[in-house]
């Protein structure tokens, strides 16, 4: 099976999407390369899984809201993070996936506990990861991120809306009840700011 766009449009149940998710696996390569990081950096500890879209430089459409001040998300972020943790445990790692190299260099200096899979970026403001020139090459980074944050016991998503991090909020492992919609799990954590992160547990 081939997805050759975004199938989010398509998609409005909870239920219709863990059925299609639940029908797909990883190839034997990706699903080998997370799970040599997990044992290699988490093992069996509860963790956080972080997923920052930030485009780059690139066109990311209704997301650009999220960026307008880049020091304000940092901030909705960090509060994101710590209220996985006040769930978690204040030591719980934080496995970050992101497009952006600016935005890796400020999470790994301002919330400790931070973990990343090496991965090539593309230069600051050059665009997204699923453009350019070396892009067929990033296809499996992508793909074992995926699957990474789909493992992770709490999962803050920003933008709250974020495709990337879809898979993983319908596939997550969870002891809450599964919603109806897939609404719900783009819901911001903080109800008096609408670009908050959503926080997953």
């Amino acid at each position: 099976m081939v997805f050759n766009a975004c199938i989010n449009d398509g998609i409005v149940a909870f239920g219709d999407a863990r059925s299609c998710f639940e029908a797909l696996r990883p190839v034997r390569r990706v699903a080998d390369a997370a799970d040599a990081f997990l044992e290699a950096h988490v093992e069996d500890a509860p963790f956080i899984g972080l997923h920052v879209r930030h485009g780059n430089g690139g066109d990311i459409m209704g997301h650009a809201f999220s960026w307008q001040a880049f020091g304000t998300a940092m901030m909705r972020i960090r509060r994101a993070v710590d209220v996985a943790r006040e769930r978690l445990g204040k030591q719980a790692l934080v496995l970050l996936c992101t497009d952006s190299s600016d935005v890796q260099s400020e999470i790994t200096r301002t919330i400790p506990g931070v973990i990343c899979r090496p991965k090539p970026y593309r230069p600051p403001g050059h665009g997204e990861l699923h453009h350019g020139p070396d892009a067929a090459a990033r296809l499996d980074d992508a793909l074992i991120e995926m699957v990474l944050l789909a493992r992770c016991n709490a999962l803050v998503r920003y933008p709250a809306a974020s495709f990337f991090s879809l898979y993983a909020a319908v596939m997550k492992p969870t002891e809450d009840p599964h919603p109806v919609d897939l609404l719900s799990l783009a819901r911001p954590s903080n109800s008096q700011d609408r670009l908050s992160p959503a926080v997953l547990f």
